[in-house]
């Protein structure tokens, strides 16, 4: 292995911390972003818990924290093609930590876990039964927050400039991978599989 590969993701820490500090570095060195160290927070923080009226576990505080670093640094667009949500999922004891651009999905943990420090992340679908406006009860996508945000990141890549620039000849790498998570029962460990061939 050379200075001029270091891969990130093979290598997940413990601690809901530590898996937010290889969250950034993955983003420093994959789309050269500095993000700065995980263990601060932002007025972003106070302002979520404000609207749910909750206090709000470590996990989705680094979450808000990496959020306002990546808008802050004008680079929204190349890290998550989703929408700013941290409010309560319309209709659900939930916190939203993205809203998809479409509208018709939250990602978050339920109120009823916010006691735990990286909690179980929820996929909530807009239930079109009705005035469209509610959203069906959630299925768990990950066990906690922090893998959440890691998986999510990796698999919105295909979508990001810097793949196309970096990888240009990575995409039946990545569609093989998808082929494989799709036929896969344990969808999460096969993505997660194909990140750790393919990224950096």
């Amino acid at each position: 292995m050379t200075s001029q590969y270091q891969p990130t993701l093979h290598r997940l820490p413990a601690d809901t911390s530590g898996r937010f500090a290889v969250l950034r570095e993955f983003l420093l060195r994959w789309h050269g972003l500095d993000t700065g160290p995980v263990g601060r927070t932002v007025a972003a923080v106070d302002e979520a818990e404000a609207r749910v009226k909750k206090q709000l576990p470590p996990a989705v505080r680094e979450w808000i924290v990496l959020l306002d670093d990546i808008r802050r640094l004008g680079a929204w667009t190349d890290v998550l093609r989703d929408a700013w949500a941290l409010r309560q999922v319309p209709g659900r004891q939930a916190f939203s930590l993205l809203v998809s651009g479409e509208n018709d999905r939250h990602w978050g943990p339920q109120f009823r876990d916010l006691g735990r420090e990286d909690p179980p992340t929820y996929d909530f679908v807009a239930d079109w039964s009705g005035d469209g406006r509610g959203f069906r009860p959630g299925r768990v996508v990950a066990p906690r927050v922090s893998t959440w945000a890691i998986e999510f990141l990796v698999r919105y890549l295909y979508l990001s400039r810097s793949l196309q620039l970096e990888l240009p000849a990575s995409g039946p790498i990545w569609r093989g991978c998808g082929r494989w998570a799709r036929r896969s029962r344990r969808r999460r460990s096969a993505t997660a599989s194909c990140s750790s061939s393919t990224a950096g």
